[in-house]
């Protein structure tokens, strides 16, 4: 099937959304015919470079989904927008269907040198992305390509910032570029006054200066750095509640993404983590339990880093509340006992 009998079967509504999706200019001036050739010229063009934007487990279910049969049950809903870009269409038989020029893009750069190093680029841009992100929230371009640079061996240009970054944002979602940040999305799904909020509050301070394999795990929104603080918390949860062990983990996820993202700090934060902990089956019913929970809490959020410390240790802790002993291990992450670093 090709790429004009397939937009032949679409009502002019959704030749109209499919000229948006592929940011076709003017496309509301042009006829039906005069909109299909339009976008006949902007498919295949950027089909290519969706392909380069693909991580590989994405790239292997469209091959096997291109020159084979994929079934209902296999499309699952991380794969919605590569059915949007390639304009898949479907039979009763639950058979998809590719454009043959779209295959025949595929075809054609798949195996040479230069679409592997741009494959290797976009997923380091990707990782960077997500990395960043997820220890500032928002990150200033300068220093997303600054910090890339030091994985790829040069920085990239600001055109090229822009494109993979947009290419990525309409496959995974997850960020958009406002002024010059790169800003996660929780920080402007409701609103973008959270953002402006965030850039004011940590105006000023300096980043946090990764290592590339820091950013690596830091790609993972989960990923957090096990310490003294963590597992006190954790052994506590586990002597108090009769809870499963994964109910623990889901509630100290909670608390991570909670602590990195939130932007108050203090006595509020730990309130409104304890208040999600019910999610996870900690219910807090008495002082007592709240008095235990709190400082245990506490250690946890101001040894892990921030957005609203850019990407740093929240350095203001009492050692009071979190009853450092001096051999204990400093909750800036350093790894040094408590004695030979911030104590001082």
């Amino acid at each position: 099937m090709s790429i004009k009998k397939i937009l032949e079967t679409y009502d002019d509504m959704q030749l109209q959304e499919v000229a948006r999706q592929y940011e076709i200019r003017g496309y509301y001036k042009l006829n039906r015919n005069e909109l299909i050739v339009k976008l006949l010229q902007n498919i295949c063009y950027t089909a290519e470079q969706i392909f380069c934007a693909l991580k590989i487990d994405y790239l292997t279910w469209w091959y096997n989904c291109s020159f084979g049969i994929i079934y209902e049950w296999d499309l699952e809903e991380d794969y919605f927008p590569l059915l949007n870009y390639f304009l898949v269409a479907s039979d009763e038989n639950k058979r998809l269907f590719i454009p043959v020029e779209i295959k025949n893009v595929y075809e054609k750069i798949y195996r040479t040198s230069q679409f592997e190093n741009t494959r290797k680029l976009v997923d380091s841009i990707r990782i960077y992305r997500d990395g960043l992100l997820n220890l500032y929230g928002a990150v200033e371009l300068y220093w997303f390509r600054e910090m890339h640079s030091k994985e790829w061996g040069k920085k990239i240009s600001i055109a090229e910032c822009y494109k993979w970054l947009g290419i990525l944002r309409s496959l995974y979602g997850g960020c958009k570029i406002i002024q010059d940040f790169i800003v996660h999305e929780s920080l402007y799904c409701i609103t973008e006054a959270d953002f402006y909020t965030l850039k004011m509050a940590t105006r000023g301070m300096d980043y946090y200066e990764p290592t590339p394999q820091e950013v690596l795990l830091y790609s993972n929104e989960l990923y957090y750095v096990e310490s003294v603080y963590i597992s006190k918390l954790r052994t506590y949860l586990e002597e108090n509640y009769n809870i499963p062990d994964e109910n623990i983990e889901v509630a100290l996820s909670t608390l991570i993404v909670m602590n990195r993202a939130l932007q108050f700090k203090g006595d509020i934060l730990i309130e409104e983590i304890l208040k999600r902990f019910s999610l996870s089956g900690i219910e807090i019913v008495s002082q007592t339990q709240f008095d235990e929970l709190a400082p245990l809490v506490g250690g946890v959020i101001k040894s892990m880093r921030a957005w609203r410390c850019k990407g740093h240790v929240d350095m203001q802790f009492n050692a009071e509340v979190l009853k450092l002993g001096r051999n204990d291990e400093c909750p800036c992450g350093s790894g040094k006992k408590y004695k030979k670093c911030c104590i001082r």
